[in-house]
């Protein structure tokens, strides 16, 4: 008789917990999005996630990580879905066949800061190509930012158009992005391309440029894209209707917000610009 009570006992709790894990959303039905550390301190990520949960009811995970561990985590079908730049890696995955669709939603650029005393007389240069090869050149510390960031991917394709060999001259490299390279830069007095957003909020911070020297220019403009992984090795839903949602009004609505809440301008401008021109950006005063 005892037994027999027992197994009942036993029977109801796993019915409980079989009703318990019947009521929760299945995993395979929250979008992983895996987001380039880069993204986080700006909020775009962010406000792009909440848009879409309220517009479509369906769940999804922003993963921000490194892109070491973001490539792992495509390789493994931990993600469907990829929010990057231009970086060098991800063109890899492109070429790969793992990353496909790629979909570019808004853009900001990138902006080389410096001292404020042009000692070798670069602030006129027109071309950054040229500008950063004066730099490389000099007795001035520059300073790069982590390995695989957008604004280390942008040096070395700055750097490859100019012919120099990486890691010449003044060349200091970092293992910082965003808002913590772009103080760093100033602290030291030290040259840096940076991303805009970055410098508009450490602005806000009360950490200002000394001086900015190139902006503006089609070589600098840096790209926001989505990327998905490829329909044979996703294992969750979501995919389509986030494909459907990158498209829409809301989206340009959404990024052209960001930022405006915090330091009173957009960080992002929605779409790309017309090829061979510069980014569409809100020019900031004290900034320059």
């Amino acid at each position: 008789m005892r037994n027999r009570i027992l197994a009942i006992g036993l029977l109801g709790i796993g019915l409980l917990g079989a009703c318990a894990e019947s009521l929760a959303p299945p995993k395979s039905q929250t979008l992983r999005v895996g987001v380039d550390q880069a993204f986080e301190e700006t909020g775009l990520a962010a406000a792009l996630r909440a848009g879409f949960e309220q517009q479509t009811q369906q769940r999804v995970a922003l993963v921000f990580d490194t892109p070491v561990n973001l490539q792992k985590a495509l390789r493994n079908s931990q993600l469907e879905v990829l929010m990057a730049g231009t970086n060098s890696w991800v063109k890899k995955l492109e070429v790969e066949g793992l990353l496909v669709d790629s979909m570019p939603i808004a853009h900001e650029e990138l902006v080389f800061i410096g001292p404020q005393e042009d000692k070798f007389r670069s602030h006129g240069t027109k071309d950054p190509v040229e500008f950063l090869r004066n730099v490389i050149r000099s007795n001035h510390l520059y300073l790069r930012a982590a390995k695989g960031s957008v604004e280390s991917d942008g040096h070395e394709r700055l750097a490859r158009l100019n012919g120099d060999r990486p890691g010449g001259g003044s060349e200091l490299a970092t293992k910082l992005v965003g808002v913590p390279f772009v103080k760093e830069i100033v602290r030291r007095r030290a040259f840096g391309l940076v991303r805009r957003s970055a410098l508009v909020l450490a602005a806000a911070e009360g950490v200002k440029p000394n001086r900015v020297y190139q902006d503006g220019k089609a070589e600098l403009v840096l790209p926001v894209r989505f990327l998905f992984l490829h329909p044979s090795k996703v294992h969750r839903s979501g995919q389509s209707s986030f494909k459907t949602f990158l498209t829409g009004e809301l989206v340009r609505s959404l990024v052209e917000r960001v930022g405006v809440g915090r330091v009173g301008l957009p960080l992002y401008t929605a779409g790309l610009p017309k090829t061979g021109e510069g980014a569409i950006v809100p020019q900031v005063e004290p900034l320059h």
